[in-house]
């Protein structure tokens, strides 16, 4: 009777240290899941934030032609920017899928909701398998769908543990071929994203030479501060003054209305480049992100720990960098 007493107590404290041990598990899941989902969050946002540059390069070159003679795009620009477009949005729906799958994972250590989970970690996969496609990158080898029976046998106790790695390792592997796939891209488009930057700072600078555009909003945050106030009223007037003056240039037929004029160009020219800076650099923090997640991801397989504090830093930087390339849109 005693024996069959201690083994009862060996048993029940078994369990309830394999219980702890799977909460704590499900609690630091919950973490990463939390986590994951702000990094795909802000990544989300970086790629709504930039991905419409081949829209509006094709709209301001089709009105540009017109108005000075310069031909359209022709067939293999137009097939170029089509490839562009079908990897942004392959690239933005993978992003969604990621969003969604650190829901599921979240839900999963939360209440269970296993076939939320593989449903989330499955369709990661493909959609990150279509973006590689679009890439010319497809993925090697037939894909099988990923089921938690198989990956550990049962989601009940300590199962449920097992089960919480397995997802994670899923969602992991996703997030590095994400992550190697935005490097792919980031090479394949450098060109295209050059073309098309270049191409609306060149447009900008023809029509403001057309009269189109006035330098109102450029001119106001470099003449205001130290007491001084831009006034839009004086603007018209002021221009009619530099038009009868002569160019400082001493230049036959130009007048100070050109020098100004030529100003303008030089600082379109410097926010077009600086642009085309910007949009690399978001590329290159969305890879930061992911990688530093992949890092959480592999900590918590691991030792069940997690920490995100690379994750949050690389964050961080990146909207901090889309920020400014927004204030930049904006100027």
């Amino acid at each position: 009777m005693v024996r069959t007493l201690r083994q009862l107590l060996v048993v029940t404290l078994s369990i309830l240290g394999t219980s702890g041990c799977s909460a704590s598990v499900r609690a630091r899941a919950v973490t990463l899941a939390d986590g994951g989902a702000a990094a795909s969050r802000a990544v989300a946002d970086a790629v709504a934030g930039t991905g419409s540059a081949v829209e509006s390069y094709l709209e301001s070159q089709l009105l540009l032609a017109p108005l000075t003679g310069r031909p359209e795009p022709d067939e293999a620009t137009l097939a170029s920017l089509g490839r562009a477009r079908s990897s942004l949005n392959a690239r933005a729906e993978a992003i969604r899928s990621l969003s969604a799958a650190y829901t599921a994972l979240g839900a999963f250590a939360s209440y269970d909701a296993a076939a939320q989970v593989e449903l989330g970690v499955n369709a990661l996969a493909g959609a990150v398998g279509e973006y590689g496609a679009a890439l010319g990158q497809p993925t090697a080898g037939a894909t099988t769908t990923w089921t938690l029976a198989k990956a550990a046998g049962g989601i009940a106790g300590a199962s449920q543990a097992k089960g919480l790695r397995a997802a994670s390792a899923e969602i992991r592997g996703s997030v590095e071929r994400l992550a190697g796939l935005l490097r792919k891209e980031q090479e394949a488009l450098a060109s295209v994203r050059r073309v098309l930057v270049e191409g609306q700072g060149a447009a900008v600078r023809a029509f403001v030479a057309l009269g189109l555009g006035r330098p109102g909003a450029l001119l106001a945050p470099h003449v205001s501060g130290f007491g001084l106030v831009w006034d839009e009223k004086q603007l018209d007037p002021v221009m009619t003054l530099l038009r009868k003056e002569p160019s400082i240039t001493g230049e036959a037929g130009q007048t100070r209305e050109d020098d100004l004029r030529r100003g303008l160009e030089k600082v379109l020219e410097h926010r077009v480049r600086r642009r085309a800076e910007l949009e690399s650099a978001v590329v290159d923090e969305m890879i930061g992100s992911l990688e530093a997640l992949a890092l959480a991801h592999g900590k918590f397989e691991a030792a069940g720990e997690v920490d995100l504090a690379a994750a949050t830093e690389q964050v961080a930087a990146l909207r901090a960098t889309l920020d400014e390339y927004r204030a930049l849109a904006a100027r």
